[in-house]
């Protein structure tokens, strides 16, 4: 957030999410079931496809301004400044 501040003048506040498709309402025991289940019921699929659709690779990081989901509402400038914050924070 202090990079994404000091590239948009302080006129933003930038938050980052991590979204999980299998986590459906933050209980460990449930999203343990859940994860099982959707692999067991994924698994004739992706043995035809020879690759998994549902794991942790599938995750996204969602990125917010001001509570507005940018890959949503945000405008391609607002998206490539978080993305550049992320990267130079890294630094």
């Amino acid at each position: 957030d202090l990079m994404n501040r000091k590239l948009t003048g302080g006129l933003e506040n930038l938050t980052i999410g991590y979204e999980q498709p299998y986590m459906d309402n933050g209980s460990l025991e449930y999203t343990k079931e859940g994860f099982y289940e959707r692999i067991k019921a994924a698994l004739p699929q992706d043995r035809h496809r020879l690759s998994t659709s549902v794991g942790p690779h599938r995750d996204d990081l969602r990125f917010f301004s001001d509570a507005m989901d940018l890959k949503k509402f945000g405008s391609q400038g607002q998206q490539r400044t978080a993305v550049l914050s992320l990267k130079l924070s890294e630094l």
